[in-house]
This record gives C-alpha cells, sequence and structure tokens, in this order.
C-alpha cells in the first residue's frame, strides 16, 4: 500500500501555502488524522477545504487586527459609538485586540493584555483563553504553538478537535457544506469559496490511501504519557504526610451524601460556563462573520 504523498495534495490544492506547514502537515496527517480518526476522505476534504478558506490557502495563521477606524466601527459598532471613538485604535493591533475581546472568551480587562495574547489563531482561528485552554486540555499544545507555521502537528489537533467538539463531522462525511460551515462559525460567509476549496481536495484525495484510524487502547495510552508528570506530582504530594497517623474513613452514606452534593456542585457550574461560553461564541462567529462580508463586499467592488 503506497504511503499518501500529502505534501503534494496540499501544494496542488494551495500552491501559495507556506513551506513550513506543507512541511510538518506532511509528517503529520497521518498521525493526527488517525488519532482522531477523522479518516474517511470526504471528512478530510471538507477539513481542509474550510482550513484552506480560513487560512487564505495556509499562508496566513494570526488573526490580523490591523484595521483603519471606519472599518473598526464597522465590525464592533456596540463598541465604538463612532468613527471618532475608534481612531486611537486604528493600525494598533494589540491595542485593539485588548479592547474587543475584554472580559470574555475567559479574558481578563483590558489592562491585562488576554485580548491580544489569545487572539485569534490556527486553521480555525481559535480566540480567548478559555478556547485556547480548551486546546491544551485536549492536545496538550499552547497558543504558540497552535499559531506557528511550523507546527503543523498542534494545528492539526487544535483544528480536528474543534471541529470534534462542534459536532462537525457528520457534516464533513456528508460533504454538506452549508452545515459544516454553519457549525464552524455561526455563518454561511464564503460559502462559494468553502465549495470551490473542498471540491479541489475531493479530487486531490482520490485515490489516496486514508490514515488508519487508531485504536482506542492507543488513544489511552496517549492520553495516560501526555498526563503521566501531573499525576506523578500529584500522588507524591498526597504521600507527604507519611508518619502523621491515618485519617479516619468517613461512614459509607455520609460519603455517598458528600458525593452527590459535590456532583451537582460540579454539573451546576459546568452548566453555567458551557451556556456563557456558547452566548460568547455566538457574539464572536458574528463578528468574524461581519469581518469576512467586508472583505468579500471589498473584494467584490474592486
Amino acid at each position: 500500500m503506497t504511503a499518501t504523498d500529502w505534501a503534494a495534495i496540499l501544494r496542488k490544492v494551495a500552491p501559495k501555502a507556506d513551506p513550513r506547514f506543507v512541511a510538518g502537515f506532511a509528517a503529520h496527517a497521518d498521525e493526527q488524522f488517525g488519532y482522531w480518526r477523522v479518516n474517511r476522505p470526504s471528512a478530510i476534504a471538507g477539513f481542509l477545504g474550510h482550513a484552506a478558506h480560513e487560512t487564505g490557502g495556509f499562508r496566513s495563521f494570526t488573526e490580523n487586527m490591523s484595521y483603519s477606524a471606519e472599518r473598526i466601527r464597522q465590525v464592533w459598532p456596540s463598541r465604538f459609538a463612532s468613527v471618532a471613538a475608534a481612531a486611537p485604535y486604528a493600525r494598533n493591533p494589540a491595542k485593539l485586540a485588548n479592547k474587543v475581546y475584554a472580559n470574555r472568551m475567559g479574558n481578563g480587562p483590558e489592562a491585562s493584555g488576554d485580548g491580544w495574547a489569545n487572539r485569534g489563531g490556527g486553521l480555525f482561528q481559535h480566540t480567548g483563553a478559555a478556547e485556547y485552554k480548551r486546546v491544551a486540555r485536549r492536545t496538550g499544545h499552547s497558543q504558540e504553538e497552535v499559531r506557528d507555521p511550523a507546527r503543523a502537528d498542534a494545528m492539526l489537533a487544535a483544528g480536528l478537535t474543534y471541529c470534534l467538539d462542534r459536532e462537525m463531522l457528520p457534516s464533513l462525511i456528508a460533504g454538506d457544506v452549508p452545515a459544516s460551515t454553519k457549525k464552524l462559525n455561526g455563518g454561511q460567509i464564503g460559502l462559494a469559496d468553502r465549495r470551490i476549496q473542498i471540491a479541489r481536495f475531493e479530487a486531490a484525495l482520490s485515490g489516496a490511501t486514508m490514515p488508519a484510524a487508531r485504536t482506542t487502547l492507543e488513544r489511552r495510552d496517549r492520553a495516560q504519557a501526555q498526563a503521566v508528570a501531573g499525576a506523578t506530582a500529584s500522588s507524591g504530594s498526597a504521600a507527604g504526610g507519611g508518619a502523621a497517623g491515618e485519617l479516619t474513613p468517613l461512614p459509607p452514606h455520609v460519603a455517598l451524601a458528600i458525593g452527590l452534593v459535590l456532583a451537582l456542585a460540579l454539573a451546576g457550574v459546568a452548566l453555567w460556563r458551557w451556556r456563557q461560553a456558547r452566548r460568547e461564541q455566538s457574539t464572536l462567529d458574528a463578528e468574524r462573520a461581519e469581518r469576512a462580508r467586508l472583505v468579500d463586499s471589498q473584494g467584490a467592488a474592486a
């Protein structure tokens, strides 16, 4: 069975792709698609087509926050009452990111610098401290790695888990581009180009050998390996009491009651955080859609 030439496929569809990303993609595509079990031709074509659209053909992996005052006012009308109010932020990417992304998506206030530190990056413009924490929790990669053109492994892992956590896989497999676009960013901006990119990858992948899905055992072993350092540290701390004497175990009914109360409390907190994250993500999706609409309209006018 001939191995898939991932570099050739990427260059065929996106000839201007960053060479560093192409090299890393060729080295890690089989591993990442296999590990996350996204290994059907239609799913991979859909994933790569969307990523090609979002990154300008795998050339730009960090959000561009350099806008004129007029554009800032158009994209964030609720945060800038006038063009004059937006003027201090024009062509000042860090200041603008800290302003518009403050106090949401897990970020701190404007002065914290979280907005700029956690600006959009990677294949699908991961944005906000909460999203980068999700990426770190799921993949072990930092926001710096997710934005680094030389770290295609980190970008692939972050992007694939983004698709899985947003339940995009069924629509990717079915080739339902409007549905997967909606799942990805909440709108339909760029739909025509997404269709074109996905169709190109479908053609390029025709006859290619797909990655083998990793088994549950292989996935478990990898997850355990990633967590071993933290687990070892925790167990060492717990064992430090030594000679101080043994603790008296709680009666079973008391332990059960405490466990139920803690479980309900944690479930309540998790639900609240989930709802808050969905509201923030909806707002972010709307902003992305507006920026993309403006780009599309300017391109059409030109």
